[in-house]
Protein backbone atom coordinates (compact mmCIF):
# COMPACT_ATOMS: atom_id res chain seq x y z
CA UNK A 1 0.00 0.00 0.00
CA UNK A 2 1.16 3.45 -0.96
CA UNK A 3 0.06 6.44 0.66
CA UNK A 4 0.40 10.54 -0.78
CA UNK A 5 -0.28 13.58 1.28
CA UNK A 6 -1.48 16.62 0.11
CA UNK A 7 -0.53 20.16 2.03
CA UNK A 8 -2.24 23.83 1.32
CA UNK A 9 -0.71 26.29 3.66
CA UNK A 10 -2.20 30.00 3.47
CA UNK A 11 -0.75 33.14 5.93
CA UNK A 12 -2.28 36.09 5.36
CA UNK A 13 0.24 38.07 6.85
CA UNK A 14 -0.55 41.37 9.44
CA UNK A 15 -1.18 43.99 8.07
CA UNK A 16 -1.01 46.99 10.65
CA UNK A 17 -1.88 50.76 10.68
CA UNK A 18 0.78 51.86 13.49
CA UNK A 19 2.90 55.05 13.72
CA UNK A 20 5.89 55.01 14.98
CA UNK A 21 5.55 54.62 19.04
CA UNK A 22 5.05 57.88 20.63
CA UNK A 23 2.15 58.45 23.29
CA UNK A 24 -1.57 58.53 21.86
CA UNK A 25 -1.05 56.46 18.86
CA UNK A 26 -3.01 53.98 17.51
CA UNK A 27 -2.36 50.54 16.78
CA UNK A 28 -4.31 48.11 14.09
CA UNK A 29 -3.84 44.81 12.61
CA UNK A 30 -5.32 41.44 11.66
CA UNK A 31 -4.28 38.33 10.61
CA UNK A 32 -5.71 35.22 8.92
CA UNK A 33 -4.18 31.52 8.98
CA UNK A 34 -5.75 28.57 6.67
CA UNK A 35 -4.38 25.25 6.24
CA UNK A 36 -5.13 22.02 4.49
CA UNK A 37 -3.84 18.77 4.84
CA UNK A 38 -5.05 15.53 3.23
CA UNK A 39 -4.00 12.00 1.72
CA UNK A 40 -4.76 9.22 -0.27
CA UNK A 41 -4.47 5.31 0.55
CA UNK A 42 -2.93 3.41 -3.57
CA UNK A 43 -2.64 -0.20 -3.14
CA UNK A 44 -2.64 -1.97 -6.46
CA UNK A 45 -5.80 -0.08 -8.91
CA UNK A 46 -7.83 1.09 -5.82
CA UNK A 47 -7.56 4.26 -4.29
CA UNK A 48 -9.11 5.46 -1.19
CA UNK A 49 -9.46 8.69 0.32
CA UNK A 50 -7.38 9.47 3.70
CA UNK A 51 -7.84 11.47 6.63
CA UNK A 52 -8.29 15.28 5.76
CA UNK A 53 -7.37 18.23 7.97
CA UNK A 54 -8.49 21.95 8.05
CA UNK A 55 -7.70 24.86 10.19
CA UNK A 56 -8.23 28.42 10.55
CA UNK A 57 -8.19 31.31 12.18
CA UNK A 58 -9.00 34.89 12.15
CA UNK A 59 -7.98 37.56 14.70
CA UNK A 60 -8.51 41.36 14.12
CA UNK A 61 -6.07 43.42 16.71
CA UNK A 62 -6.01 46.86 18.34
CA UNK A 63 -3.94 48.54 20.27
CA UNK A 64 -2.52 52.07 22.02
CA UNK A 65 0.57 53.54 22.69
CA UNK A 66 0.50 54.53 27.08
CA UNK A 67 4.26 56.26 26.23
CA UNK A 68 6.23 55.93 23.41
CA UNK A 69 7.48 52.99 24.61
CA UNK A 70 4.75 51.26 25.89
CA UNK A 71 1.61 49.21 23.88
CA UNK A 72 -1.74 47.87 25.48
CA UNK A 73 -4.11 46.01 23.16
CA UNK A 74 -6.34 42.90 22.32
CA UNK A 75 -7.25 40.39 19.82
CA UNK A 76 -10.79 39.17 19.51
CA UNK A 77 -11.25 35.99 17.04
CA UNK A 78 -12.37 32.86 16.10
CA UNK A 79 -10.21 29.76 15.29
CA UNK A 80 -11.58 26.34 13.92
CA UNK A 81 -9.90 22.47 12.91
CA UNK A 82 -11.53 20.02 11.41
CA UNK A 83 -10.70 16.57 11.11
CA UNK A 84 -12.33 14.28 8.64
CA UNK A 85 -12.31 10.50 7.75
CA UNK A 86 -14.53 8.70 5.00
CA UNK A 87 -15.43 5.59 4.29
CA UNK A 88 -18.01 2.65 2.91
CA UNK A 89 -21.20 3.81 3.86
CA UNK A 90 -19.66 6.27 6.74
CA UNK A 91 -18.10 8.96 7.81
CA UNK A 92 -16.32 10.50 10.76
CA UNK A 93 -15.95 14.26 11.81
CA UNK A 94 -14.64 16.33 14.84
CA UNK A 95 -14.22 19.92 14.66
CA UNK A 96 -13.00 22.28 17.52
CA UNK A 97 -15.10 25.45 16.93
CA UNK A 98 -13.21 28.19 19.62
CA UNK A 99 -13.94 31.86 20.12
CA UNK A 100 -10.75 33.85 21.73
CA UNK A 101 -9.96 37.04 23.72
CA UNK A 102 -6.67 37.92 24.10
CA UNK A 103 -5.14 41.04 25.62
CA UNK A 104 -1.05 41.76 25.59
CA UNK A 105 0.88 44.44 26.52
CA UNK A 106 4.37 45.01 24.57
CA UNK A 107 7.58 47.38 24.95
CA UNK A 108 9.11 48.91 22.23
CA UNK A 109 12.92 49.91 22.36
CA UNK A 110 14.79 52.21 19.76
CA UNK A 111 18.01 50.46 19.37
CA UNK A 112 19.55 52.51 15.90
CA UNK A 113 17.25 54.98 13.82
CA UNK A 114 14.25 53.66 12.55
CA UNK A 115 14.63 49.93 13.91
CA UNK A 116 13.40 48.99 17.38
CA UNK A 117 13.33 45.97 19.02
CA UNK A 118 10.24 44.80 20.94
CA UNK A 119 8.99 42.11 23.59
CA UNK A 120 6.10 41.25 25.55
CA UNK A 121 3.90 38.86 26.71
CA UNK A 122 -0.19 38.14 26.34
CA UNK A 123 -3.02 36.13 27.68
CA UNK A 124 -5.74 34.06 26.07
CA UNK A 125 -9.23 32.68 27.40
CA UNK A 126 -11.39 31.01 24.73
CA UNK A 127 -14.74 29.35 24.61
CA UNK A 128 -15.94 26.21 22.17
CA UNK A 129 -16.72 23.48 21.66
CA UNK A 130 -15.73 20.00 21.14
CA UNK A 131 -17.79 18.24 18.20
CA UNK A 132 -17.55 14.83 17.36
CA UNK A 133 -19.86 13.15 14.50
CA UNK A 134 -20.16 10.03 12.93
CA UNK A 135 -22.53 9.03 10.22
CA UNK A 136 -22.98 5.75 9.48
CA UNK A 137 -25.71 4.45 6.89
CA UNK A 138 -27.05 7.92 6.60
CA UNK A 139 -27.77 8.46 10.45
CA UNK A 140 -25.59 10.77 12.32
CA UNK A 141 -24.71 10.25 15.77
CA UNK A 142 -23.53 13.63 17.37
CA UNK A 143 -21.45 14.23 20.37
CA UNK A 144 -20.96 17.80 21.71
CA UNK A 145 -18.89 18.97 24.88
CA UNK A 146 -17.80 22.28 25.81
CA UNK A 147 -14.63 23.57 26.04
CA UNK A 148 -12.40 26.32 27.99
CA UNK A 149 -8.86 27.47 26.96
CA UNK A 150 -7.05 29.69 29.16
CA UNK A 151 -3.49 30.62 28.20
CA UNK A 152 -0.19 32.58 28.62
CA UNK A 153 2.80 33.70 26.53
CA UNK A 154 5.71 35.85 25.46
CA UNK A 155 7.22 37.01 21.76
CA UNK A 156 9.88 39.20 21.02
CA UNK A 157 10.81 41.16 17.92
CA UNK A 158 12.22 43.24 15.42
CA UNK A 159 10.18 46.58 13.81
CA UNK A 160 11.77 48.72 11.32
CA UNK A 161 10.40 51.80 9.69
CA UNK A 162 10.96 52.21 6.45
CA UNK A 163 8.91 55.13 6.60
CA UNK A 164 7.18 57.14 8.77
CA UNK A 165 4.18 55.51 7.08
CA UNK A 166 5.81 51.70 6.82
CA UNK A 167 6.91 49.12 8.96
CA UNK A 168 8.06 45.25 8.76
CA UNK A 169 7.86 43.29 11.76
CA UNK A 170 9.72 40.14 12.62
CA UNK A 171 9.17 38.08 15.44
CA UNK A 172 12.13 35.50 16.37
CA UNK A 173 11.21 33.95 19.60
CA UNK A 174 8.37 32.93 21.75
CA UNK A 175 6.64 30.42 24.49
CA UNK A 176 3.09 29.91 25.10
CA UNK A 177 1.99 27.90 27.61
CA UNK A 178 -2.31 27.02 27.98
CA UNK A 179 -4.92 24.73 29.45
CA UNK A 180 -7.33 22.88 27.21
CA UNK A 181 -10.36 21.89 29.33
CA UNK A 182 -12.72 19.79 28.01
CA UNK A 183 -16.12 19.25 30.07
CA UNK A 184 -17.98 15.97 29.11
CA UNK A 185 -21.88 15.50 29.90
CA UNK A 186 -21.64 13.86 32.77
CA UNK A 187 -20.25 16.41 35.23
CA UNK A 188 -16.28 14.87 34.09
CA UNK A 189 -13.59 16.96 32.77
CA UNK A 190 -10.80 15.94 30.69
CA UNK A 191 -7.95 18.91 31.29
CA UNK A 192 -4.67 19.26 28.50
CA UNK A 193 -1.58 20.82 29.24
CA UNK A 194 0.57 22.33 26.18
CA UNK A 195 3.62 24.41 26.20
CA UNK A 196 5.68 25.67 23.11
CA UNK A 197 8.94 27.30 22.81
CA UNK A 198 10.06 29.00 19.50
CA UNK A 199 13.63 30.39 19.05
CA UNK A 200 13.51 31.07 14.87
CA UNK A 201 12.44 34.01 12.88
CA UNK A 202 8.77 33.28 11.25
CA UNK A 203 7.64 34.95 8.49
CA UNK A 204 7.78 38.96 8.57
CA UNK A 205 4.80 40.91 8.66
CA UNK A 206 4.50 44.13 6.84
CA UNK A 207 2.50 46.72 8.67
CA UNK A 208 1.00 50.36 7.13
CA UNK A 209 1.29 53.06 9.80
CA UNK A 210 -0.36 55.70 9.62
CA UNK A 211 -0.34 59.36 12.84
CA UNK A 212 -4.14 59.29 14.38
Amino acid sequence: MKKTSILFLLALLPIALIAQPAEGNFYVSGNLQFSVSGSKNISGNTTTDGPTFTSYRFGPTAGFFLDENFLVGASVGFSNSIAKSTGNNWEERQSRPLYFFSPFARYYLNVAGDLYVYGGGFAEIGFGKYKDEETIGGTTITDEDNRFILGFGGRMGLAYYISPVVAMELNFAGLSLDWDTRYFNDDNKRRNFNFDFVAAPSFPSIGLSILF
